[in-house]
Protein backbone atom coordinates (compact mmCIF):
# COMPACT_ATOMS: atom_id res chain seq x y z
CA UNK A 1 0.00 0.00 0.00
CA UNK A 2 2.91 2.23 0.50
CA UNK A 3 4.21 2.05 -3.11
CA UNK A 4 0.93 3.29 -4.40
CA UNK A 5 0.89 6.26 -2.24
CA UNK A 6 4.59 7.28 -3.17
CA UNK A 7 3.95 6.98 -6.35
CA UNK A 8 0.77 9.37 -6.67
CA UNK A 9 2.92 11.79 -4.61
CA UNK A 10 5.62 11.73 -7.53
CA UNK A 11 3.26 12.93 -9.94
CA UNK A 12 2.18 15.71 -7.95
CA UNK A 13 5.28 17.09 -7.51
CA UNK A 14 4.72 20.31 -9.66
CA UNK A 15 5.88 21.75 -13.33
CA UNK A 16 8.92 20.03 -14.46
CA UNK A 17 11.87 21.30 -15.98
CA UNK A 18 10.76 21.62 -19.61
CA UNK A 19 7.46 23.01 -18.81
CA UNK A 20 9.47 25.57 -16.66
CA UNK A 21 11.27 26.98 -19.69
CA UNK A 22 8.29 26.52 -22.21
CA UNK A 23 6.24 29.08 -19.96
CA UNK A 24 9.12 31.11 -19.26
CA UNK A 25 10.26 31.65 -23.39
CA UNK A 26 6.62 32.27 -24.04
CA UNK A 27 6.62 34.78 -21.21
CA UNK A 28 9.61 36.97 -22.09
CA UNK A 29 8.19 36.30 -26.14
CA UNK A 30 5.15 38.34 -24.98
CA UNK A 31 7.09 40.62 -23.35
CA UNK A 32 9.49 41.79 -25.52
CA UNK A 33 6.30 41.87 -28.09
CA UNK A 34 4.97 44.61 -25.91
CA UNK A 35 8.16 46.30 -25.33
CA UNK A 36 8.81 46.35 -29.01
CA UNK A 37 5.19 47.10 -30.10
CA UNK A 38 4.50 49.73 -26.87
CA UNK A 39 6.49 53.06 -28.00
CA UNK A 40 4.67 52.97 -31.52
CA UNK A 41 1.38 53.15 -30.37
CA UNK A 42 2.35 55.71 -27.75
CA UNK A 43 4.34 57.74 -30.73
CA UNK A 44 0.98 57.39 -32.59
CA UNK A 45 -0.81 58.43 -29.37
CA UNK A 46 1.40 62.01 -30.19
CA UNK A 47 0.14 61.97 -33.71
CA UNK A 48 -3.28 61.39 -33.09
CA UNK A 49 -3.46 64.52 -30.34
CA UNK A 50 -1.89 66.91 -33.00
CA UNK A 51 -4.47 66.12 -35.33
CA UNK A 52 -7.28 66.44 -32.70
CA UNK A 53 -5.60 69.81 -31.96
CA UNK A 54 -5.59 70.95 -35.21
CA UNK A 55 -9.41 70.00 -35.84
CA UNK A 56 -10.25 72.58 -32.75
CA UNK A 57 -8.22 75.55 -34.67
CA UNK A 58 -11.37 77.89 -34.80
CA UNK A 59 -10.16 79.34 -38.33
CA UNK A 60 -9.20 75.88 -39.51
CA UNK A 61 -11.09 76.55 -43.24
CA UNK A 62 -9.39 79.67 -44.34
CA UNK A 63 -6.15 78.06 -43.75
CA UNK A 64 -4.37 77.35 -47.06
CA UNK A 65 -3.11 73.51 -47.51
CA UNK A 66 0.44 74.76 -46.71
CA UNK A 67 -0.63 76.29 -43.62
CA UNK A 68 -2.66 72.75 -42.19
CA UNK A 69 0.53 70.69 -42.95
CA UNK A 70 2.91 73.28 -41.34
CA UNK A 71 0.64 73.50 -38.12
CA UNK A 72 0.51 69.53 -37.97
CA UNK A 73 4.60 69.27 -38.21
CA UNK A 74 5.27 71.75 -35.67
CA UNK A 75 2.80 70.30 -33.12
CA UNK A 76 4.33 66.84 -33.83
CA UNK A 77 8.18 68.72 -33.40
CA UNK A 78 6.56 69.72 -30.46
CA UNK A 79 5.69 66.28 -29.31
CA UNK A 80 9.01 64.94 -30.14
CA UNK A 81 7.98 62.69 -32.89
CA UNK A 82 10.39 62.16 -35.27
CA UNK A 83 10.71 60.35 -39.18
CA UNK A 84 6.75 61.11 -39.88
CA UNK A 85 6.39 62.74 -43.51
CA UNK A 86 4.56 65.26 -45.02
CA UNK A 87 3.39 62.34 -48.03
CA UNK A 88 1.38 60.98 -45.57
CA UNK A 89 -0.81 63.85 -44.86
CA UNK A 90 -3.75 63.80 -47.16
CA UNK A 91 -6.09 67.47 -47.12
CA UNK A 92 -8.46 68.20 -49.03
CA UNK A 93 -10.35 71.53 -49.31
CA UNK A 94 -14.00 72.44 -50.78
CA UNK A 95 -15.02 75.36 -49.62
CA UNK A 96 -16.07 75.59 -46.39
CA UNK A 97 -14.85 71.95 -46.15
CA UNK A 98 -11.58 70.50 -44.94
CA UNK A 99 -10.94 66.92 -44.24
CA UNK A 100 -7.30 66.26 -43.02
CA UNK A 101 -6.27 62.44 -43.17
CA UNK A 102 -2.97 61.02 -41.65
CA UNK A 103 -2.47 57.75 -43.41
CA UNK A 104 1.04 55.83 -42.67
CA UNK A 105 2.67 52.37 -42.00
CA UNK A 106 4.94 51.62 -39.24
CA UNK A 107 7.35 48.71 -38.75
CA UNK A 108 9.22 47.26 -36.17
CA UNK A 109 12.04 44.51 -36.44
CA UNK A 110 10.99 41.97 -33.68
CA UNK A 111 13.93 39.21 -34.59
CA UNK A 112 15.57 37.92 -37.48
CA UNK A 113 13.91 38.48 -40.21
CA UNK A 114 10.49 38.52 -37.97
CA UNK A 115 8.79 41.68 -38.58
CA UNK A 116 5.38 43.52 -37.34
CA UNK A 117 3.52 46.00 -39.66
CA UNK A 118 0.96 48.51 -38.00
CA UNK A 119 -1.29 50.65 -40.49
CA UNK A 120 -2.50 54.00 -38.98
CA UNK A 121 -5.26 55.70 -40.90
CA UNK A 122 -6.39 58.84 -39.02
CA UNK A 123 -9.48 61.76 -40.43
CA UNK A 124 -10.53 64.59 -39.37
CA UNK A 125 -13.52 66.56 -40.93
CA UNK A 126 -14.07 70.22 -40.32
CA UNK A 127 -17.16 72.31 -41.42
CA UNK A 128 -19.92 71.47 -44.10
CA UNK A 129 -19.67 70.42 -47.86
Amino acid sequence: MKNTGMKSQRKQRGITFLGAVIVLSLIGFFAMLIIKIAPIYMEHAKIKSALENIEAQPDLVSKTKEDIIKMFESRLYINYVEGFKRENILITKHGGYVKVEVIYDKTENIFGNLDVLVRFDDVIEVGTD
